[in-house]
């Protein structure tokens, strides 16, 4: 029996996947964008962030900063019609940051935007954290300004 070469296995499985139609999205953080475009609602989508970051979100409803019909917009839009590309990724420990650009986008702007995120780990299954966000954005409105930087952010997501 033939033996076959390590390094022509390895080759032959990096063309394999090379071909792969699937579509390319960040898999790191064990996946946690995908599972989150295919969340339906807030009740789900919420699943996929830190509890401080729903803190922070249920505080900015009680603070009048953002509508509770308005509590879903203000995260990222990750969806069925939203992809993405990972374009670097880092860990240390229970905390990390992954870079993705948006490679189709319902709005049309953000295709080609890079955003990074943070990620945190808890009970053993990463997040994204976007708590110190919403609380600047807080912040600002006691300074009259949070409106708008909520605008921003909004925008930007």
């Amino acid at each position: 029996m033939k033996k076959i070469p390590v390094m022509m296995i390895a080759c032959l499985l990096g063309v394999w996947q090379g071909c792969s139609d699937k579509p390319r999205h960040s898999g790191g953080f064990g996946g946690v964008f995908e599972r989150l475009s295919r969340a339906q609602g807030l009740t789900e989508k919420r699943a996929y962030f830190t509890s401080d970051t729903v803190s922070a979100i249920d505080h900015a409803v009680s603070q009048g900063a953002v509508s509770e019909r308005d509590k879903l917009s203000v995260l990222p839009r990750f969806d069925e019609k939203t992809k993405w590309e990972q374009v670097l990724m880092k860990v240390d420990g229970e905390r990390g940051m992954i870079r993705i650009r948006y490679t189709d986008h319902p709005v049309e702007n953000m295709i080609g935007l890079a955003m990074d995120f943070r990620m945190k780990k808890e009970k053993g299954t990463w997040k994204i954290d976007l708590a110190d966000e919403i609380r600047t954005a807080l912040q600002l409105r006691r300074n009259r300004s949070a409106a708008e930087y909520i605008q921003r952010v909004k925008k930007r997501y």
